[in-house]
């Protein structure tokens, strides 16, 4: 009877881990299946997470929530694909899957095409770091996925649009039957020109760093805009020199800085090439007119002026927007 209860108990304990299995290798391939629309999905292993904790705090959080299982995955693209992720016996949805990312590594190991679209980026001065989820799983419309470029990039002067458009190719390979759009983490060198009293003079350090733009998706042209603008502010911070601060310095004006920066005061990210100086109530407008058209024809039409600690007016003018002493009135 002994035997017969314990080969009863095995039977069961069997057939509760086979069932546990298949629902977790059909969550797996529906949750691919309508996420990525993939056609071919493989599930090669399921095991039981490994967790590094005490055993009464394991106990507890599987009794409330469940247990989580690790799977490995085939995708059978035109590129086969291994991936994994976990699965919840409860919640049977998979999560954290990697299979962008995968996709990503075996495209650049094996097909021509992506590689081509790679090197065309490289050549621009642009190299992706890596392809993963983006931020937001599914965006607007049901079946749109979001990929997001990490890319690095030594050069601020290209086309932004370009840029886009080779990345959205690159992301219609990685997800081959769903539409897809991009956001992008762009990471770009930033040389910050800072002005300090040394012995009765005014001396110029110049500082070198990186600047991690994220640039999210937007509707119609509004991301192209956006990364224009950015690369067009990289690129004014980059050229500023010794030459305009001393011209500057000839209308006595007191420089303190030029560098690219995060506007903080706008509803969306936006950086941009500021240049800022020591307020005085000893400066005329005349001079701060001045100061424009030269920043004008040395081509800082898009560059943002701040004068430190002016009690009135806004913080922050474009260049562009100051052309008369009127306009000094009202925006200083």
């Amino acid at each position: 009877m002994k035997r017969f209860f314990t080969l009863l108990f095995a039977i069961l304990f069997m057939t509760g881990c086979s069932s546990t299995e298949t629902k977790i290798e059909e969550a797996t391939a529906g949750y691919l299946d309508e996420g990525y629309n993939t056609t071919e999905v493989n599930v090669i292993s399921i095991e039981k997470e490994k967790v590094n904790v005490p055993f009464i705090v394991y106990a507890l959080d599987r009794a409330f929530n469940g247990k989580n299982y690790d799977v490995e995955i085939e995708v059978g693209d035109s590129i086969s694909t291994e991936m994994t992720g976990w699965v919840n016996n409860r919640e049977l949805a998979l999560r954290n899957n990697n299979y962008i990312l995968r996709k990503d590594e075996q495209l650049r190991e094996r097909s021509e095409t992506y590689q081509n679209k790679l090197d065309e980026l490289l050549e621009m001065g642009i190299q992706v770091e890596k392809a993963t989820e983006g931020h937001e799983y599914k965006l607007y419309n049901e079946g749109i996925r979001l990929i997001n470029f990490e890319i690095e990039s030594e050069n601020e002067t290209f086309n932004g649009e370009e840029i886009y458009q080779l990345l959205t190719d690159l992301s219609e390979e990685i997800l081959e039957n769903i539409d897809t759009t991009v956001e992008l983490e762009l990471t770009l060198p930033v040389k910050a020109y800072r002005s300090y009293e040394a012995q009765g003079e005014a001396e110029h350090s110049i500082t070198e760093q990186e600047a991690e733009i994220k640039i999210p998706y937007e509707e119609d042209r509004k991301v192209i805009d956006r990364l224009n603008s950015t690369l067009t502010a990289a690129k004014l911070n980059h050229q500023f020199d010794e030459d305009l601060i001393e011209k500057i310095q000839e209308l006595d004006l007191v420089f303190v800085e030029s560098t690219l920066k995060d506007r903080v005061d706008q509803a969306d990210t936006e950086f941009i090439h500021e240049i800022s100086f020591v307020n005085s109530s000893e400066i005329k407008d005349e001079t701060i007119l001045e100061l424009m058209n030269l920043l004008r024809e040395e081509s800082y039409h898009k560059s943002y002026i701040t004068f430190i600690n002016r009690p009135n007016g806004e913080r922050l003018n474009q260049v562009d927007k100051i052309q008369t002493i009127e306009d000094i009135e009202n925006y200083f």
